[in-house]
């Protein structure tokens, strides 16, 4: 069965309050997969190792393009595979330009769903002027409002069928 926006705006709902971690997307944080992803990632992990391990150890655990990831990838035993459900291991830059059907943020259509961009990072609208993102080590997975943001672009993301509410 295709994946909606309307699946995605309500699983991204449902992920609000787990945590930050750049490079993860879905799984729990141990201290083995925090050595792994600072080993890959250490520029953008190491600032901020101590609030990483105090705030998110045992927690769920992804960055901004990483709660797309997880939406795609996780299987129906809440366990998270890698590149699975065709979902490419991309960037959020990448994924943008990809995208075929994109515009200005100011051309926003109301449709829960659609994934909000701006250089370096991404959200998904959830409706009403509400989005929800993985912001940072501080803050987790969050829901904002979007004229407190600073995105740029909104795009549907490939291989997710979209519905109208």
């Amino acid at each position: 069965m295709a994946k909606t926006n309307l699946d995605l705006a309500r699983f991204v709902q449902a992920k609000i309050g787990s945590g930050f971690l750049y490079g993860a997307f879905g799984r729990t944080l141990t201290e083995t997969l925090l050595q792994a992803k600072l080993m890959q990632f250490p520029a953008q992990i190491s600032v901020d190792l101590p609030e990483i391990r105090s705030r998110w150890m045992g927690c769920s655990v992804c960055d901004d393009i990483g709660l797309v990831k997880w939406f795609f990838w996780e299987r129906p035993d809440g366990s998270v595979g890698y590149a699975t459900e065709g979902f490419p291991d991309i960037t959020s830059g990448t994924l943008f330009y990809r995208a075929r059907i994109k515009g200005p943020l100011s051309a926003l259509p109301e449709l829960p769903g659609l994934a909000l961009w701006r250089n370096g990072h991404m959200g998904i609208y959830i409706g009403r002027g509400a989005l929800v993102e993985a912001k940072d080590a501080g803050s987790g997975v969050v829901q904002s409002c979007l004229s407190d943001r600073d995105f740029t672009h909104w795009f549907k993301i490939p291989g997710l069928y979209y519905l109208s509410i």
